[in-house]
């Protein structure tokens, strides 16, 4: 048998046995896969801050690159929400959601914290939250006033303003004492200690509010003569209260009411033709008549309503006068003409009330001519008009118009006649 042998090259061993150790090498080490790399990105898509359904605006507006915001958000406003959206949905959201805010007058900082997918890279974002401080209270009510040993007349009401009491000779002193419906920011002056007078005794304790507005309380003290014995009930013939109102419009008394003031006025605009008189006495047995509807004097005049209040004894009658003054229209200040012409002649341009100025051309001819105008409005008086007298040339005419206010606007018309020798030659 004849053997044969296959010989090779030196390159293609060596060929064979780098691709044998290549696969032994590979089959021990582990495999590549086909993973993509987590993102870093820790931006906002959006950011925004609400209470219910108010929405708060940011300053600026928002941006992803922009990590500063400031908000304002009225006194009232206790709580927000924060809502933020991350531009990649892998990337994780911290500290939104409900966010309770620091007192009125006070600011709360809210940071928004954005963790990238990749758990490494990170970003803050910061909101600034102003909420306004607290207005200053306008409460000027008292909560109680009393007096020592005396019952006020009427009982104690916070919009009750004048209250009245007698006491008898021997009571030389009282003390008043009031206590403030805004007892932390109100201030009273007035209460304490007072010396009374035989007669009438007017005291006023006065509330001033934070806002510094101020009401006015009045208690009337009489301490009565030595001797002299205590008033029957059915002796009083004051109001509680008197009003005059048109519609839901109150007018104010001048001065303000007081039961032992018997006379006030009261302006009222021009356009005002009836008014209702509110009075209560009292004493609830006491009788008021020249209340209810009332027909005003025309415009610029005035009209006198008398309110009469007789006792429950039928022994003492007062009378509250109230007199009404409606104001005068006011005076037109229309200066406008309605109208202007010359007669036999157009005028250039064509008449407008804002156009003041008007030319016309005549022959010689014509000596004279007549300027007719009326007003717009018929109060305003014309200066002017009628009958004018041409030279040759130039005419100017001028008419005023005086409204009632004292308004004046002056139009003028410029007629220019003609020379003769200009009008041979037509």
């Amino acid at each position: 048998m004849r053997k044969t042998t296959v010989s090779r090259s030196p390159a293609a061993v060596a060929g064979a046995l780098a691709a044998a150790l290549l696969t032994a090498l590979l089959a021990g080490c582990p495999q590549p896969t086909n993973q993509t790399p987590k993102s870093g990105d820790a931006t906002l898509k959006s950011l925004s801050l609400k209470t219910g359904e108010t929405s708060w605006q940011l300053s600026p507006d928002f941006n992803s690159e922009t990590t500063e915001y400031t908000a304002n958000v009225p006194t009232e406003t206790e709580n927000v929400e924060i809502l933020a959206e991350t531009n990649h949905e892998g990337a994780a959201v911290t500290s939104a959601g409900a966010v309770t805010l620091s007192g009125a007058g006070e600011t709360t900082v809210v940071t928004v914290d954005v963790i990238a997918e990749d758990g490494e890279t990170e970003k803050a974002y910061a909101i600034t939250v102003y909420r306004a401080a607290a207005a200053d209270s306008s409460n000027n009510n008292l909560e109680s006033l009393s007096v020592s040993g005396v019952t006020l007349a009427p009982a104690f009401s916070a919009d009750e303003r004048t209250y009245s009491a007698q006491v008898p000779y021997e009571t030389e002193t009282v003390t008043i004492a009031a206590l403030a419906a805004d007892s932390e920011t109100a201030k009273i002056d007035g209460a304490g200690e007072k010396t009374l007078a035989v007669g009438e005794n007017i005291f006023t304790i006065t509330v001033t509010a934070q806002s510094k507005a101020e009401k006015v309380y009045t208690v009337i003290i009489t301490r009565r003569a030595e001797g002299e014995p205590p008033p029957p009930d059915g002796s009083d013939a004051t109001l509680k209260s008197l009003a005059l109102k048109t519609g839901e419009i109150p007018w104010s008394l001048a001065p303000d009411f007081a039961p032992g003031t018997a006379e006030y006025t009261v302006n009222v605009p021009t356009e005002t033709e009836n008014a209702e008189v509110l009075a209560e006495t009292r004493h609830g047995g006491a009788g008021v008549t020249g209340t209810g509807a009332v027909t005003l004097n025309g415009a610029g005049e005035t009209t006198v309503i008398t309110v009469e209040v007789t006792s429950e004894d039928g022994e003492t009658t007062i009378r509250y006068v109230v007199t009404v003054h409606r104001a005068a229209p006011a005076a037109s200040a229309n200066n406008d003409l309605e109208s202007l012409s010359v007669s036999g002649v157009t005028l250039s341009p064509a008449f407008s009330a804002g156009a003041l100025t008007y030319s016309a051309l005549v022959p010689y001819g014509t000596a004279s001519v007549i300027i007719t105008a009326a007003a717009a409005d018929s109060e305003a008086v014309l200066a002017g008009t009628g009958e004018k007298t041409l030279a040759v040339g130039e005419n100017p005419f001028a008419v005023t118009v005086t409204a009632q206010s004292g308004a004046q606007k002056v139009y003028t018309i410029i007629i220019t006649r003609e020379d003769a020798s200009k009008s041979d030659a037509t």
